[in-house]
Parts: C-alpha cells; sequence; structure tokens
C-alpha cells in the first residue's frame, strides 16, 4: 500500500492592520516629542560641552511637568503645558543664541542689549549677498524660529497627554527618577566637568535671563542719567583744567571693536565717515591732531 504523508500548509501571514500601524506611529511619534522636551531641557550652551556623556542627565524640570501632566484636570493641563512649552521653545532659541555668542564673543546672550543687533546683522548680510538672498535668508530664519517653539510646544503637549493616560506607571517614573535626581545632586555626580547628571540648566537659564534683563534695564537707566547730569568739571574755569599736564604732549587713544567694516565699503560707513571728519575739524580748530590707524585685535568679542 502507498504510504501517506501530511504535508503541512503554511498558515497565511495576516496583513498589519491599520491599527496596528497607528500604535506603531503614535510610539514613534511620543519617542520624538520625548526627545525634542529632553533635549529642549538638557542641550548645552556651549560647543565644547557636545560630548554623548554630557547628555546623560535627568532635568528636574521635566520631572515637575510629569507630575502636573498628571495631578492637573484636563483644561488646565492643556493651557498650562502650551504656556509652558512656548516658554521652553523661546529659552531654547536662548540656548543657540548662547552657543553663537560663546563661540564669537565668548559671554552669553543679552536679552535687552543685543536684540538691538538683529537690524545691523541683516545690513551686513545685504550688503555681503544682496537683497533678495538676504529676504530669503530672515524668512527662514523667522520660519525656524517659529517652527522650534511649535515643535516643543506640541511636544510638550502629546508628552502631557500620554503621562496622564499612565497615571501610575508616570507617578512610579516620576518617583524613581526623582531619588536619583536627589542622589546625584547630593554626591555631584558628573560624567563632564561641569556638566551635573541632576540637571536644573533650563530654569537656571530662565532665572539668568530675568536678572539679565533687569541689570542691564538698570544700567542703561543709570547711564540715561548720568548723561542728563551736570558735569562737575563743567563749573571748572578752563585754565584750572588739567592743570599738571601743561607743557606735556598728552595723546588720548580709543581703541574701537567695530572692524574695517564700520569705515569702508558698507551700507553705513558714509554716515560713520562723515561724523568722522566732522570730529576731526572740531578737533582742529581746538587745537588737537587727530590720527587713525587699524590694528590687528589680540582677543576678540569686543569687551
Amino acid at each position: 500500500m502507498a504510504e501517506l504523508t501530511a504535508t503541512p500548509v503554511a498558515e497565511p501571514v495576516a496583513p498589519v492592520t491599520r491599527p496596528r500601524l497607528r500604535a506603531v506611529g503614535s510610539g514613534i511619534g511620543t519617542g520624538l516629542a520625548f526627545a525634542v522636551v529632553w533635549l529642549a531641557l538638557i542641550a548645552p550652551d556651549r560647543l565644547e560641552q557636545f560630548r554623548p556623556a554630557g547628555f546623560v542627565r535627568i532635568p528636574v524640570e521635566g520631572l515637575l511637568l510629569l507630575a502636573l501632566a498628571v495631578l492637573l484636570p484636563v483644561r488646565p493641563r492643556r493651557a498650562v503645558m502650551a504656556s509652558l512649552g512656548v516658554l521652553l521653545g523661546l529659552l531654547t532659541l536662548i540656548r543657540i543664541l548662547d552657543l553663537g555668542f560663546f563661540e564669537e564673543l565668548d559671554r552669553p546672550f543679552n536679552p535687552v542689549i543685543d536684540w538691538g543687533n538683529i537690524a545691523p546683522a541683516v545690513g551686513v548680510l545685504r550688503d555681503s549677498i544682496g537683497r533678495g538672498w538676504t529676504e530669503l535668508a530672515v524668512t527662514g530664519a523667522l520660519l525656524l524660529v517659529a517652527g522650534l517653539v511649535a515643535a516643543v510646544t506640541l511636544s510638550m503637549l502629546r508628552i502631557s497627554r500620554v503621562a496622564a493616560r499612565h497615571r501610575g506607571a508616570s507617578l512610579r517614573a516620576v518617583a524613581v527618577l526623582g531619588l536619583v535626581w536627589a542622589l546625584c545632586a547630593g554626591f555631584g555626580v558628573q560624567l563632564v566637568p561641569g556638566t551635573p547628571v541632576a540637571a536644573s540648566s533650563a530654569a537656571r537659564l530662565a532665572a539668568d535671563q530675568v536678572h539679565n534683563a533687569q541689570a542691564a534695564v538698570a544700567d542703561q537707566q543709570r547711564f540715561s542719567a548720568a548723561l542728563a547730569a551736570t558735569d562737575p568739571a563743567s563749573r571748572i574755569p578752563a585754565d584750572r583744567l588739567l592743570a599738571g599736564l601743561r607743557g606735556k604732549d598728552v595723546i588720548v587713544a580709543f581703541v574701537e571693536s567695530y572692524g574695517e567694516v564700520a569705515v569702508q565699503d558698507s551700507s553705513f560707513s558714509a554716515g560713520v565717515d562723515a561724523t568722522l571728519a566732522a570730529g576731526t575739524r572740531t578737533l582742529a580748530a581746538a587745537g588737537f591732531g587727530s590720527r587713525s590707524a587699524f590694528l590687528d585685535s589680540p582677543t576678540f568679542g569686543g569687551i
């Protein structure tokens, strides 16, 4: 008799369903949102601090945000997270500006005095590459800024929704990471010098911006008051001013850090040159001579 053998029949592979695709897409979106907020909270403001180990940090602000997302009702949670998202997006912009300012000027961005540099910078760019390309660059920069703030805000809202849906897991994560943060803060754990694992850099950046803004406004007010005040030397007779310098040659030297672009081949150099020429004539009429020259600076930053 012929021997019968059974051939196994392969089961058909179930196609990937739309719910599964949505679940995968949702997980990827949540992961990206977490990465955006995490980087916004712990990213350094100096290029030399960009090391892989420097990103192993626990931002205390992130723990507080998770706790708020779990504890707040739906409508207050949305309003609070949207507001904090906009604030965090603006702080991220400040971090990016700090990167450039520390690299070029060896100081952080000042929220009061440095905004005035934008218009001259656009003018220099226009002189360099032309009006059309400058307008395109400015439009692109504005879109990037708006996109950055929007991305951080939307990521905050997404993370808060996920945390609210998984309250138990979120609270356990906050408790465990909070304990680790406290231990790292207590022992001063740092994987990269000057970059503690127990991070609070976003809150510190916000506080520094407020302090620097207040200090800059106060400095401007003091300077304006000093300019408006009566010069004490104005009441001294001219023949008694600087009497100890009579018979001596005196050189008063001003070293300015604006560069040759201030007086040569720029859109504003004609106005600067006219002011310098007028000052030279005034000095000559008063019996003074003046000379100018270029010097290669041994430093940088203009401070």
